[in-house]
């Protein structure tokens, strides 16, 4: 049975808040209110969600046991995604390493923050490289490796360089 993110975004809210009303659920959610209906009675009629009456006039949703498997599910799924995508990246950033390496290069710096430089740092210790980590590469000599972060603005004069950006890319493209 296919769920879509909202519905897991709803589940989510309500799990952790049972006391949100249908339009704080609809800004939480980023969808109309109307939508938000839709979503509520589409997973009551799977089972994920129940309903329990507070008063005359107001009831309060609560996640079922089956809603509960659907968010730990949709959960496991994101995170097995992600770490097919740093086993990719990992796999990318190693080969970029190697081939520094092979060119004869003696220190890879990783220019600008990085999500991932832990991975370039693990990948230069793997192959015996010296690393640094600069914010600039400005004064960066010359016989240093530069590797970019996918976060770092790259100016005319750095063009020519291998840089992590372009594995990111490439990898997510690759899928």
């Amino acid at each position: 049975m296919y769920t879509s993110d909202k519905e897991v975004i709803i589940l989510e809210h309500i799990y952790n808040n049972d006391s949100l009303k249908q339009r704080e659920l609809a800004d939480k959610a980023g969808i109309s209110l109307g939508m938000v209906n839709a979503i509520l009675k589409r997973l009551m009629e799977k089972g994920w969600l129940v309903t329990k009456r507070i008063n005359s006039r107001n009831i309060s949703y609560v996640v079922s046991p089956a809603g509960m498997e659907e968010i730990f599910k949709k959960s496991y799924l994101a995170f097995k995604k992600t770490i097919d995508d740093i086993q990719l990246y990992k796999a990318g950033i190693e080969k970029l390493v190697s081939e520094a390496i092979t060119a004869g290069y003696k220190t890879v710096a990783l220019v600008g923050k990085s999500d991932l430089g832990f991975i370039v740092e693990y990948a230069c210790g793997k192959n015996n490289v010296a690393f640094k980590n600069v914010e600039t590469d400005i004064n960066l000599p010359k016989g240093d490796f530069a590797v970019y972060s996918e976060q770092y603005k790259i100016s005319d004069k750095t063009t020519e360089n291998q840089w992590l950006r372009a594995i990111v890319l490439k990898e997510r493209n690759t899928k």
